[in-house]
């Protein structure tokens, strides 16, 4: 697909599940209702990541087999004639949040009920109504055998050699912290547009065993850099370092990493881009950032590298002699400490990176790389407290990434072999899904041109 031109605009983002105006279009309404349901209810990025795709899906096909204008995603039934695409989009929403946020489903409804008196009544209505509903099903029925309800259960055991990930770098019971690993099966879980989680794996060690990456330069360029940038206390980094830490924070109770790129695109789209066109971005979007979740983890648990949080406890006995370790790292008031706290998953990849690359490339896609404005949190007390402003999308999805690095949670390596893989997904996305399809008169005229040329040359006109 041909990118769109840039556009010279700026996007405000109120972050954290902050509504926007009444003026939204009527999929917008929606997508806020889906980062208002993973707010309330803590649902990680992976599996929000998930939702949100489910969501726009649903509601792209139930669209644009109504309006057309691009090939569908998975559902290609044919809708009534006639049929309301508003009503359609509504409905397909309204099932998919329904069943999965059933705890929610009043706010859905109370939604849904206004939409529909400012839509009307009907046939038209009642046609959109039944053909959003029937695609939301079957979008519903093929997500149910996706592996995303095993995921967190699936058995994943810990390495304990040097290089592997660990719930804590210590032995000494006092100071243990053990969390589960997230979603270790998550890399298993049906992809939306890739073939396989493994697609766009890479290879960051290089072909090495784990002893051997560690002992190399770039492992101890990456131990040294997070060492120092992502220190609690006495860092090297910035003030400006330290908010982007805590305004890309990935924490429980968040909109998460997917939600905030949603906002953004909510914003590039505006109050009057119109059912069709909000349908399609949206769509695009969450394929995106859901076969980029699916990307990361499949790499995390394949990989099995540690936090620098563990790395920094035993840098001393790493066989890399460019490591200074510290013992009693983790330990509060005593050791180094990150300064946020460090996610519960193996390192390798960054899933901000992974997913803020995909974002970023598909929304280039369609605005070009504008610039964008966005409040949120910035000193790490859960408030919107600031403004952060970019050049453009790509600004902003570097500093996504490296916000792992200044919040002490990841290698910088792991951040740019992220935003590859990222920007693989997203390319794949926009390369083979949600194409434009000519009208038939387009097809038309094209069949009339192609008999022309074909008669120039048989004629020696040529």
């Amino acid at each position: 697909m041909k990118p769109s031109l840039p556009l010279t605009l700026t996007a405000l983002v109120l972050t954290y599940g902050a509504p926007f105006s009444s003026k939204a279009g009527i999929v917008l309404d929606w997508n806020n209702q889906a980062l208002n349901a993973i707010q309330s209810s803590s649902t990680n990025t992976p599996m929000a990541s998930r939702n949100l795709a489910m969501l726009q899906v649903a509601i792209y096909d139930a669209v644009n087999a109504i309006d057309g204008g691009h090939s569908s995603y998975r559902i290609s039934g044919t809708a009534p004639t006639g049929a309301s695409a508003d009503a359609a989009a509504a409905a397909a929403a309204n099932t998919i949040l329904g069943a999965l946020y059933p705890a929610l489903g009043s706010s859905f409804t109370t939604l849904y009920n206004d939409q529909m008196t400012a839509i009307g009544s009907g046939q038209s209505v009642t046609d959109g109504i039944n053909w959003g509903n029937a695609v939301a099903t079957q979008i519903l029925n093929w997500r149910a055998a996706d592996g995303a309800a095993n995921a967190a259960t699936t058995p994943y055991t810990p390495s304990g050699q040097l290089g592997g990930w660990a719930t804590t770098p210590h032995s000494n019971p006092a100071y243990n912290f053990v969390n589960p690993p997230l979603v270790p099966g998550w890399g298993n879980v049906t992809p939306f547009a890739m073939t396989s989680g493994s697609q766009f794996r890479p290879d960051p060690f290089n072909g090495q065993s784990v002893l051997n990456y560690l002992a190399t330069s770039q492992y101890a360029s990456d131990y040294n850099q997070v060492m120092s940038l992502g220190a609690k206390v006495g860092s090297t980094r910035t003030a400006d370092q330290t908010a982007a830490a805590y305004f890309w924070e990935d924490r429980y109770g968040s909109i998460t990493t997917a939600g905030k790129w949603n906002q953004i695109a909510q914003n590039l789209l505006g109050p009057s881009a119109g059912t069709a066109r909000e349908a399609l971005v949206m769509a695009a979007l969450n394929v995106a950032l859901a076969d980029a979740a699916i990307s990361s983890y499949d790499a995390k648990y394949i990989f099995d590298l540690w936090r620098p949080l563990t790395a920094i406890a035993y840098g001393d006995i790493d066989g890399n002699g460019a490591t200074i370790g510290d013992g009693l790292a983790g330990i509060p008031g005593f050791g180094w400490e990150p300064l946020l706290d460090t996610p519960t998953s193996p390192e390798l990849t960054s899933d901000g990176a992974a997913l803020s690359s995909s974002a970023a490339t598909v929304l280039k896609n369609y605005f070009g790389d504008v610039a964008i404005s966005l409040l949120g949190d910035t000193n790490g007390d859960g408030l919107n407290d600031s403004t952060r402003s970019w050049a453009s999308l790509s600004q902003a999805a570097i500093e996504a990434g490296m916000a792992g690095v200044y919040g002490g949670g990841s290698f910088n390596s792991s951040v740019t072999l992220a935003q590859t893989s990222g920007q693989s997904a997203a390319s794949n996305v926009v390369s083979n899904y949600f194409l434009p399809v000519p009208e038939p008169g387009s097809l038309l005229l094209l069949s009339v041109g192609a008999g022309w040329i074909v008669r120039r040359r048989r004629t020696g006109q040529e």
